[in-house]
């Protein structure tokens, strides 16, 4: 039965988008269409299939209440044109293949290309009120055909697994033989040198032993979430029905109301406890047991003070040598390797925003570095950030990515790793305080990061940025890079705003922190 192997749905369409075969170019006008055809038809898509197993809410408001769901944000159809130029890249490990055309005419070409025998890229299948595309359909032996599933993910997940599962059965309906079913992901560990070695960034894997056993609970999957779409809306319990709550584009919605949901690191608890009527911090009953950070939340949001512990701040602040250097490094993680030796979605740093200040109180000096969208910006960045200065602390929010940006410089220019590793020794994270809950504001709403800390000791925010968000950033200019075009004026002041608010953010807390240990 469905609930059997709805454990394999955990991620699955966490951005809700379509599957590799299924999308086209991916913007706003092109996915509204496909999803207006398939409500308006009933038909259900393996992207769908899937959506539905992982929250049979979102499945129905798919078909009866799209207005629901939120458009794709930039990041997530940036997301699906990656496993696009994937599933590119996968086809050509097949030499004299054929490309189905898309539109209402893919089913009959599709058939029309069995015939010839020759290996087809994305192939278009219907039966029962079922459709689904394939990836790469290769043939076998005579009359059998081989099914490879692209995905631009680093390994085989569960969930692959019911998409596969849902295609094999598809095709057997249409009476089309399948000898084995494999799943081609993106192999992490390939390094590039020279050359793009197509053969060795993608590793395919069989999972045809694996798969068959869902096979056969495809009808019965399939007959549950026609009795969905066909009734009323359903009622999900969170954590149960809806796998993901928090990643659920129609119940995080819902979530987002409730202030038990916004615990500190509660997520499961607090499933259980809105499932059974209990939404507030307020009416948490006295038998749950709290951690000491969570207890601290729910006094601070009842009482709405701060909560400051004095004297574990002023050892905090006392660790802090000046001259002091706040820090923050900007990223992209290509899943195709653009630079000889880089991995498969290895952080490549094309951007630094540095405060320097040199005594306490003393104004700060900004420094900063935004790479030219060409070429590989690390020398250029290295070379930059010279201006660090031989002592005094170097501060960042959540120490651990600065710290592997610096150890990846370090591995990569070996002549250089005193300086860098003189950077690395003195590095200090502003996070633990927050993280610790040393200091704790009813406005972070349970959360510790730099977007939730800066509002709510400072007042101060990102919402008026053109560039608001770290992936934003990473998308902006990865975007450029890989069309070889140069940042306009307005996208090159838009990434500095954005960097330079990180550490002038650091500053301003840090200012804040001393007025609190005083």
């Amino acid at each position: 039965m469905w609930r059997s192997h709805i454990r394999f749905i955990i991620g699955v369409l966490s951005n809700y988008s379509l599957s590799l075969a299924e999308r086209d170019t991916p913007n706003q006008n092109t996915l509204k269409t496909t999803f207006q055809f398939f409500a308006r038809m009933n038909v259900i898509s393996k992207s769908r299939y899937l959506e539905g197993l992982w929250c049979p809410l979102l499945f129905w408001c798919r078909f009866n209440d799209p207005s629901r769901i939120p458009e794709l944000d930039r990041m997530s159809l940036f997301r699906m044109s990656v496993g696009h130029r994937i599933g590119d890249l996968a086809k050509g490990l097949f030499q004299g293949g054929v490309e189905v055309p898309h539109g209402s005419d893919s089913i009959r070409r599709t058939l029309e290309l069995l015939e010839r025998r020759v290996p087809l890229f994305e192939p278009a299948f219907s039966s029962d009120g079922l459709f689904c595309k394939v990836d790469l359909l290769v043939p076998a032996h005579e009359d059998e055909w081989d099914l490879f599933e692209v995905k631009s993910s680093t390994k085989v997940e569960e969930k692959h697994l019911l998409d596969v599962a849902f295609q094999l059965y598809v095709l057997k309906l249409c009476n089309v033989k399948v000898r084995s079913a494999s799943v081609i992901v993106v192999n992490n560990e390939y390094v590039r040198r020279g050359e793009l070695d197509v053969s060795g960034l993608l590793s395919s894997y069989d999972v045809t032993d694996e798969v068959l056993p869902l096979v056969s609970e495809v009808a019965d999957n399939v007959a549950f979430l026609r009795d969905v779409l066909s009734g009323p809306e359903p009622k999900v319990s969170y954590g149960i029905d809806c796998r993901e709550p928090d990643k659920c584009p129609v119940c995080s919605k819902v979530l987002e109301g409730f202030s038990i949901f916004r615990l500190h690191r509660f997520r499961s608890k607090a499933y259980e406890l809105i499932n059974e009527g209990i939404i507030d911090l307020d009416s948490i009953p006295g038998d749950v047991r709290l951690s000491d950070k969570q207890r601290i939340q729910v006094d601070c949001e009842r009482s709405g003070k701060l909560h400051v512990d004095v004297p574990l701040l002023r050892e905090f602040l006392g660790g802090v040598e000046y001259p002091l250097h706040l820090l923050d490094f900007e990223s992209f993680n290509s899943a195709i390797p653009l630079f000889d030796d880089t991995r498969a979605y290895e952080h490549v740093p094309f951007q630094f925003s540095l405060h320097v200040v040199k005594s306490r109180g003393a104004e700060p000096e900004h420094f900063e570095f935004l790479a030219e969208p060409k070429g590989d910006p690390r020398a250029q960045l290295l070379d930059a950030l010279r201006v660090v200065g031989p002592s005094g602390s170097v501060m960042a929010f959540n120490v651990g990515f600065e710290r592997r940006m610096l150890e990846q410089l370090c591995d990569l220019f070996p002549e250089s790793s005193s300086f860098l590793h003189g950077i690395i020794d003195r590095l200090v994270d502003l996070q633990v305080v927050f993280r610790d809950f040393v200091i704790y504001h009813p406005d972070q709403h349970g959360k510790t990061g730099m977007k939730a800390v800066l509002p709510a000791l400072t007042g101060k925010s990102y919402g008026d940025l053109d560039v608001s968000r770290g992936d934003e950033a990473m998308v902006l200019f990865q975007e450029a890079l890989e069309s070889g075009r140069r940042l306009s004026e307005g996208e090159r002041r838009a990434l500095l705003e954005y960097c330079a608010l990180d550490t002038q953010g650091m500053l301003d807390i840090l200012r804040r922190l001393y007025d609190l240990a005083s």
